[in-house]
């Protein structure tokens, strides 16, 4: 599950043209919320989560002109091909 989250978390910040130091920072937040926010987890798909990974630390780093539905269109993307 780790592996296949850390490859979608890669490929959605890849596809959207995040800095790389920005899509670690991704990387460690779903960390976080896997070790010590377990309960988060409960009866929700692990994308989900990914995805508002993603659109969280791009709102903390003011990553300008990305919306929640850029993410949901890159995930899209992922998921398809």
């Amino acid at each position: 599950m780790i592996e296949l989250a850390a490859i979608t978390i890669i490929k959605i910040t890849e596809g959207l043209s995040l800095h790389r130091r920005l899509g670690e920072r991704v990387w460690e937040l779903f960390l976080f919320i896997c070790s010590t926010e377990s309960q988060i987890l409960i009866d929700r798909h692990i994308d989900q989560i990914i995805i508002c990974t993603v659109y969280i630390t791009c709102k903390v780093n003011y990553v300008a002109n990305l919306t929640f539905s850029d993410i949901i269109k890159q995930y899209l993307l992922l998921i398809t091909h």
